[in-house]
This record gives structure tokens, C-alpha cells and sequence, in this order.
């Protein structure tokens, strides 16, 4: 956090840079990913040199006979077991003459194809991928959702299927394919899971095992890797052990394995030292920072709230955005109250500025989202103030200004944990050369050169030359002990938990982890594997729809992505993403669900069967619709959306385009204009009467109160009665309106009708894209009003349609329409006003643009004594009636419609908008735009 001028003036032994940690071998290993033998890179590695120890190959025997787990401590080189299972069964596939897979499945992929500072850290998927290509003369793919992979064809995995023999890949990329039937259980010889303690609940692994490996009729042999057995917080007993065990042992049709003897795992594994350091409570009175602090939460939180509720509810983006914003504003409090709780003062202030440095300020947002922001905002200032206030001895530079670190614990500015922490680091001395690595629950920023992580780096990730693991906060579960204490893979390495005094809370959950742990051990280690009795996986019967052509298959559970999916493949904008909706109706205890599709889906609503909770109940209407869309065609064989994609598209590779997209902005094409026929005609030139097909157009929103003014369409032709009498659907940002068309008969104007609409139309489809003035002072050429003169140039044969308003009649009204002449009228009125204006008079012009003058008299001269109307150029009207007004700007020729008006204000009321160029004398209304 200090500046690179600070950096140079003061040498502190303690740091080091990112050069000196990216100068570290990783510790691949002898067995190259987690055994600590060699200290090479992996892609300089010789497999020629790996000689197997013992143990593994105790563990390769067992996992050859039988399907196995392998419970091994991280750095005992389970990847190297399962490259010599790779082999022996790659050998048998060649041998049989059939092509066969070997699928390894890692869970996460971390790190993979990113610019990070740590470039040292590896992700786990890759690194197996790299590892399993450079000890086997095999094929090796790797497959993970950025590579593009959920938008490959059945063409594009046949080429993978073909072209490899071992496929890397994370187990939903997995199940993804099974389910769209791109690879098949039968064609899988080896099935290797490595952190497979995950297989739990609703993850991936679970889903594989339970919808294709335990249906199929041809099971491939399973390996499975993990450290941890055990995954729940804590274990009870012997026996709940030994339940979660064979429970993970049911799932994936396996038999647990761990060594016995440990004697040569203990002498090329280490095992880093446990210790504790204990810390005290915090010291700072804060608690009445932190009532303040939640007393501005509070207000922000209820003005927020209101802010939802004005929000009308169908106006679905709108909401969806404004959860985000309302999530990521109670994610910034709860960061800050955890810093001010756990860190200190200090931590808590620059932990306020990285939020502030956060927030967005998207001017392409609705205008309540930006309000909500420009709050957050606020809020997030007023609590940096707050923190700043309680630095009473100092600045919040103070730990840079010398003072001691005791002093500061006092003070509030650095809690007494973190107090420990740096103490800590300071006994590593400048000459050790130390990798540390700090496990916390949050993470606001990181601008040092020790590596702080949540648990993301717990399982599978390799942090070469780690000697310190610190657990700032507890670990929750037996899994994450074990494996934050894993990273620690250097000799006499130390792995320390921090603890508070008196905190018997704290003591007890880690004791119940060691407890858990030892018990874990003990119960892998006494089973019998002759007295084994595999338990068989309970598979529920869930709501499946299969493919008879493919075998692509979808559940329940698995409906509701693939709708969203459908979704996010039909048209869309930034003002409208395509998405469902869920409605829930409760009938004698049981839940229906209706789900409406957007307008551009093949279909629009469905209703789904009763079920006994909302959460099936939604998952049932979805699988209805998955059916529903294969069955007409809008998902394919493999339940893909049917797109049309270019033959010459490549997806096998995610790149971006270097030109851009069809129908964006950037895109710019030439395409030639057709005509209408039905919108051509020969009255253009006529003065007298005329007959019209006159097509009616009416709309209805569905806001209670919202209202659209209809028109009518006035043509020569008549047009097809398909055409000429349908409905349409209008879906606007938010909010629907259906529109309908009708045939409503002939129509006659006379020369004195036709004058005025055609005046009607000159007028207002001119000045509403601002084109009523032709000229410019820039362009040299004199500014006039366009219609000035005879306007006969403005139409076009091809184009000869008057589009008309109307008039709102009520329902016992017996006419089809009527036009309503008196807007028309007062559009003339306008043209008129705007001809004879000395503004555009040559013989009334003074300069560029003239004043609009009345009798010589001056706007307040004409200005009318009572304050209850206004004066336009062309009448008074009422303040009453002012609001929803059309108006014409005179001085630009730009319509305007009136949202509302300002009282106790006039024309020389003071200016206000911040105009760079406005002199003194512009500081009424007045003189700035006299001087426009």
C-alpha cells in the first residue's frame, strides 16, 4: 500500500517481490504434482527418472483389482497412482482393438488462462492435464466451460473423441455431454475423480454417478482421490464416520484404501508443525462506530426498500439489477463491520476506499439504479468519514509515521489478532526465505507479497515452496483442515491457527476437528476390506424426459438451466433480456406453477402439474416446457436450442471476432431500398378532395392508467384483410402493449381537410427528428424555416400516407373514429405563427437568429398580471392545463412535451445551469437565451 517513492527511501528485509516467488521451482515433485521429491517444473519433468515408492504402489494394486478410493495426505502423489492406472489401462484399450476413453475429472479450474500477479500458483485442472500429457504417450484433451465447450456440437466432440485417448475435464463440462448425449457411459473405460470427497448432495459427481453410472449397463472402473474422506463440520462417533464413509463408498461404487504403514510416507511427505498462536480480545471500544455505522445502514436499507416497492413489478430487469446492487452494497457493510471486528481501524478504512473505487457509476443505467448507486455511494462516504474521525492520534497514515505497533493496538488501529499476525512475520527474520500463506473467510484486496486466500486455494491448488500455512480465521470443517494444512509441502514447514483467549467457542470447534480427523483416520485405516459389503446408491425416482433418437436426456433439476439457456439464446438487447417467469398458485396444499416464456419463444405459457413444494413445482413446469420445445422442434435431438449457425463457424475454439457483429452499432452495411406499393399514391399534388382506405390503429398497455393515443392510417390501397385487421403484441422496456389494427372503410377529405393534414404531417414528423430549419451558420448558408414556401419537394409518390391523430370517443360512441382536428389545428396554428415570426422574417432579422418581438413590447411588458396562466408566443394557457402540453421551442424548432413546471419562477428568474460561457449579464433566463 505504500508508494513506490516510499519504497525506495525506506528497506524493510520483510518484503519481497513477486519476481522472488516467481523465481521458485514449483514443487512438482517425483510424482509431479504432490510429491516433493524433485524441484523442477512440470513441463521439465523426466518421467524416465520417477521410480514409484512403495505405498503407491500398494495403492496402484488395489485400485487395478478393484474400484477404490485412495485416501492419501496432499503431497503424497495420488496424481502419479492415477497416471500409472492411465497407463495399464490405455494399454489394455489398444490391445482390445476398441476405442475406449479415460475421463479424469477435476472440480475446479482456478487460475487457468488468467494474467495473475501469482503466476507461481497453478490451477488444479490444468495441472493434472499438463502432468497426465508428459507421463503418457497418450492423447491428452482438456475441456472447461472458457474454452467454449457448452456451445460445442455433436461434430465438434466426435473430432475430441476421435483425436484423444484421456479427456481432462471438470465433471459439469461431464455431465453437460452426457445429458445431451455427445459422450456415453458405455464408451468410458476409467473414470478418475480426484478431490472426490465432493460427491455429495446436488454436485456434478453425485449427478454423474447417480443419472449415468449407476443406470449403465457397461460400467467403467472407478478411481477415486481425496484427503478427506470426511466433509461435514465435525464427526459425533465412530459410527458417524464410519456412516459418512460408506455413504461416500455407495455413491461412487468404491472401496475406501488408505496406508497403513506410514513410515516411508512419513519420510518423503512432510508434515508441517501444528502450533497455535493466541491473540486477545479486541481492546478498541468500537461499539459505538459500529451503531453509527449500522445507523446509516439502516437508513440506507429503508430507503432502498422504497425504492424497490415505487418500482412497479413488471418491470423485471429493473429488479433483477437492483437485487445486484442491493447484494453487492450488504456484502461492502458486512466487509467493513468484519475488518473493524477482526483487523482494526486501519484495515477498515482502507477496506472502505477499495468499495468506494468499486462502485460503478454506469450512466447507461435506469435512472433508479443510478440513484441507488449515487446512495450507496454516499453511504459508503459518510462511513469513511465516521472511521476517519476516530483517528484521534494521528493520521490515517499513522503506521507509516513510526509510532509502535502496541500503541496502535490501544488506539483501535490495528486489532490485537492482527497485532499476532505481524508479529509472526516479523520472527521469520530477513534472511529466511519464507512463502506464506494466510487462510481468511474475506478477502477486500491484495497489495502485498504474501499470498492471503479463502479456501479456494484448500483443495488441488499447488503453491510450490510453501513452508507457513497461517488459519487467520478457524477452519469450519475436518476437508479444509486437512487440506489447508497440506499446502505447507516444505521440511520443518509450520502450520499455525490463530486462536483467541477465553474464546471456548473457538477451543471446542478445533478440538472437534482433531478429534474428527483422528477418528477419520483411524476408521479408513481398520477397514476390512474382505469384510466389505458395498451398500448399494440409493437413486430416486426423478422426472426424466429422454430423447429416444440420441439418448439426450434432461431432469427435473436440470430443466431449469436449460430453459434459461433457450432463453438466453433468442434476440435480445440491453433494454430487454430474454427470460422466464414464474408465477406459484396454492390449491388444497398443493403448488402449481405457470411459467411464461418471453414473446420471441415458440410458445409463450405453460402450466405445470401440482406438486407438494414450489421449488418442484417449478422444476416440474420446466421439464413440461423442455418437452413441449423438443416436441415442436425449438430444441433439437441433443435438447439444444435450434440456431442457425454458419457452417463456417468454428466453435471449437472461443475467439473473439475481429470484426464486429451483425446488427451492432459498429456494423456498418449498405442495403438498397425497396418501395411499398401499398404506401405509394398520386394525391400529393392534388389541392382538391380525396379518398382514403382509412386503417385504424389502437393500443392498450397492461399498467391500469397508462394510455396510448391511437391514429389512423390513411392510404390509397386497400390492403390484404390479413394485413389490414391483425394484433400485435408490443413489448416495450418492462411493460406490454397490444396493439390492434382494423379496416374501418373509405374516408373523404376535402381541399380544405387536406391542406391542414398534410401541414399536420410537415410539421410534426419534421420537427420531431429537429428538422423544421434548413441552413446553418457553420455551413455558410442562411437559416429559414423549412415550411416557409411551398412544400410540394417534401413528397414523395412512393411514400404519399397521411398518419393522422385521434380523437379518445367513448364506448357508446357509434362512429369507428374520429380525427381529432383540433391538435391538427393548432399544429397549423404553430406554422403559421412560426412563417410570420420576425425570428424568421428577413425583413425582422437581427443577426444570425433574431428576436421574436410583439408590437415592439418586451416579454414583460406582454407578460399577462395574473400568475395562474403562462404565455406562449401564440396564447396564454393555464398553469392547470400546462402539464402533458406538445410545445414548439421557437428558437429551435424542437418539440418538447411538458412532464412538469417550476413555480414561483418567470423569465428573469435567476439562471442556475452551469454554462461555462455565461457571462454576468446572463444571469436571468432571459438574458442567456437572448444571447443563444
Amino acid at each position: 500500500m505504500h508508494s513506490e517513492e516510499q519504497r525506495t527511501q525506506t528497506y524493510n528485509p520483510l518484503k519481497r517481490t513477486f519476481s522472488n516467488m516467481n523465481g521458485f521451482s514449483p514443487d512438482m515433485g517425483s510424482n509431479g504434482l504432490d510429491d516433493p521429491s524433485f524441484q523442477e517444473s512440470p513441463t521439465s519433468l523426466n518421467p524416465e527418472r520417477y521410480k514409484p515408492r512403495r505405498y503407491q504402489l500398494k495403492v496402484f494394486d488395489v485400485a487395478m483389482r478393484r474400484n477404490t478410493i485412495a485416501v492419501l495426505e496432499t503431497g503424497a502423489g495420488k496424481t502419479m497412482i492415477a497416471v500409472m492406472l492411465i497407463k495399464d489401462i490405455a494399454q489394455a484399450i489398444k490391445s482390445s482393438g476398441h476405442k475406449k476413453l479415460i475421463i479424469f475429472l477435476a472440480p475446479t479450474v482456478h487460475l487457468v488462462n488468467q494474467a495473475c500477479s501469482f503466476n507461481f500458483l497453478s490451477g488444479t485442472l490444468h495441472m493434472q492435464f499438463e502432468y497426465i500429457r508428459l507421463h503418457t504417450n497418450l492423447e491428452v484433451g482438456e475441456y472447461y466451460g472458457a474454452k467454449g465447450v457448452d456451445e460445442w456440437s455433436l461434430n465438434s466432440w466426435e473430432k475430441e473423441i476421435i483425436g484423444h485417448d484421456v479427456l481432462v475435464m471438470t465433471p459439469q463440462i461431464f455431465l453437460d455431454a452426457l445429458r445431451k448425449a455427445f459422450l456415453i457411459m458405455e464408451t468410458v473405460s476409467l473414470m478418475i475423480m480426484d478431490e472426490c470427497h465432493r460427491a455429495t448432495g446436488n454436485h456434478p459427481y453425485t449427478k454423474i454417478m447417480k443419472e449415468f453410472y449407476h443406470k449403465s449397463s457397461k460400467k467403467p472402473k472407478i478411481l477415486g482421490m481425496t484427503a478427506s474422506p470426511v466433509v461435514r463440520k465435525g464427526v459425533s462417533s465412530t459410527m458417524d464416520c464410519e456412516g459418512q464413509i460408506s455413504e461416500l463408498e455407495s455413491i461412487l461404487d468404491s472401496q475406501i484404501y488408505t496406508v497403513e504403514d506410514r513410515t516411508e510416507m512419513e519420510i518423503y511427505v512432510p508434515s508441517a508443525r501444528e502450533t497455535c498462536i493466541f491473540y486477545d480480545q479486541a481492546r478498541f471500544p468500537s461499539s459505538g462506530l459500529k451503531a453509527k455505522i449500522e445507523a446509516l445502514w439502516s437508513k440506507l436499507d429503508a430507503s432502498l426498500s422504497e425504492f424497490q416497492q415505487s418500482l412497479q413489478s413488471n418491470f423485471k430487469d429493473t429488479h433483477d439489477k437492483f437485487k445486484i446492487l442491493r447484494k453487492g452494497l450488504s456484502n461492502s457493510y458486512a466487509k467493513i463491520l468484519y475488518c473493524l471486528d477482526d483487523l482494526g481501524l486501519v484495515c477498515a478504512y482502507e477496506a472502505i476506499k477499495v468499495c468506494l473505487e468499486n462502485v460503478t457509476n454506469n450512466e447507461e443505467e435506469c435512472e433508479v439504479y443510478r440513484a441507488s448507486s449515487l446512495q450507496r455511494k454516499c453511504f459508503l462516504e459518510e462511513v469513511l468519514c465516521l472511521v476517519r474521525g476516530c483517528y484521534t492520534h494521528g493520521d490515517d497514515n499513522i503506521l507509516n509515521s513510526g509510532i509502535e505497533y502496541s500503541k496502535a493496538v490501544d488506539w483501535g488501529y490495528v486489532s490485537p489478532k492482527l497485532h499476532e499476525l505481524l508479529k509472526l512475520f516479523h520472527s521469520f527474520g530477513g534472511d529466511m526465505q519464507v512463502l506464506c500463506l494466510i487462510f481468511v473467510e474475506r478477502i477486500i484486496t491484495a497489495k502485498v507479497n504474501l499470498l492471503f486466500s479463502t479456501d479456494v486455494v484448500e483443495e488441488g491448488i499447488h503453491v510450490p515452496n510453501c513452508s507457513y500455512v497461517i488459519r487467520f480465521d478457524l477452519p469450519k470443517t475436518v476437508r479444509s483442515y486437512v487440506q489447508s494444512r497440506g499446502r505447507a509441502r516444505q521440511s520443518n514447514s509450520q502450520f499455525v491457527v490463530m486462536l483467541e483467549r477465553g474464546n471456548g467457542r473457538q477451543r471446542d470447534q478445533l478440538f472437534d476437528i482433531i478429534r474428527s480427523e483422528r477418528t477419520m483416520t483411524d476408521a479408513a485405516v481398520n477397514r476390512d476390506p474382505d469384510a466389505f459389503i458395498p451398500r448399494p446408491c440409493s437413486i430416486e425416482d426423478t422426472h426424466t424426459y429422454y430423447v429416444n433418437v440420441t439418448g439426450a436426456s434432461v431432469t427435473a433439476d436440470s430443466s431449469v438451466s436449460l430453459i434459461h439457456r433457450y432463453c438466453e439464446k433468442l434476440p435480445g438487447d440491453k433494454y430487454f433480456v430474454p427470460k422466464p417467469t414464474f408465477q406459484f398458485s396454492c390449491l388444497g396444499g398443493s403448488y402449481e406453477c405457470t411459467m411464461t416464456l418471453p414473446p420471441n419463444a415458440a410458445f409463450q405459457t405453460i402450466i405445470g402439474p401440482l406438486s407438494g413444494n414450489s421449488h418442484l413445482a417449478k422444476q416440474l413446469v420446466c421439464l413440461e416446457a423442455c418437452k413441449k420445445l423438443h416436441q415442436i422442434g425449438a430444441l433439437d435431438d441433443h435438447l439444444l436450442p435450434s440456431i442457425e449457425v454458419h457452417p463456417d463457424k468454428d466453435l471449437t475454439v472461443k475467439s473473439k471476432e475481429l470484426t464486429p457483429g451483425a446488427g451492432t452499432t459498429k456494423r456498418k452495411e449498405l442495403h438498397g431500398t425497396a418501395c411499398i406499393h401499398a404506401l405509394s399514391g398520386t394525391w400529393g399534388d392534388r389541392i382538391d378532395e380525396a379518398i382514403f382506405q382509412a386503417y385504424k390503429f389502437d393500443f392498450c398497455c397492461n399498467i391500469p392508467g397508462e394510455r396510448y393515443a391511437g391514429f389512423v392510417l390513411l392510404i390509397e390501397t386497400k390492403l390484404d384483410d390479413d394485413v389490414g385487421n391483425t394484433e400485435l403484441e408490443l413489448y416495450l422496456v418492462s411493460k406490454m402493449v397490444q396493439s390492434s389494427i382494423s379496416f374501418c372503410g373509405q374516408m373523404c377529405m376535402d381541399a380544405k381537410q387536406m391542406i391542414k393534414a398534410k401541414l399536420f404531417q410537415e410539421f410534426f414528423f419534421n420537427g420531431l427528428f429537429g428538422r423544421l430549419f434548413v441552413g446553418s451558420k457553420s455551413a455558410g448558408t442562411r437559416r429559414e424555416f423549412l415550411l416557409r414556401k411551398e412544400a410540394k419537394s417534401l413528397w414523395s409518390p412512393s411514400n404519399m400516407y397521411l398518419l393522422l391523430p385521434l380523437e379518445t370517443l367513448s364506448t357508446s360512441c357509434l362512429e369507428p373514429f374520429r380525427i381529432n382536428w383540433m391538435g391538427i389545428n393548432s399544429c397549423v396554428s404553430a406554422v403559421e405563427i412560426l412563417k410570420r415570426s420576425s425570428l424568421l422574417g428577413a425583413e425582422h432579422c437581427d443577426g444570425e437568429t433574431g428576436n421574436l418581438t410583439h408590437s415592439g413590447n418586451s416579454l414583460l411588458e406582454t407578460e399577462c398580471n395574473s400568475t395562474n396562466v403562462i404565455h406562449f408566443a401564440n396564447g396564454l394557457v393555464a398553469i392547470n392545463n400546462v402539464k402533458d402540453l406538445v410545445v414548439l421551442a421557437v428558437h429551435t424548432g424542437r418539440i418538447y412535451s411538458v412532464v412538469n413546471f417550476v413555480s414561483n419562477s418567470s423569465a428573469d428568474s435567476p439562471f442556475d445551469g452551469n454554462n461555462n460561457d455565461a457571462s454576468s449579464e446572463n444571469t436571468t433566463f432571459t438574458g442567456y437565451f437572448n444571447k443563444k
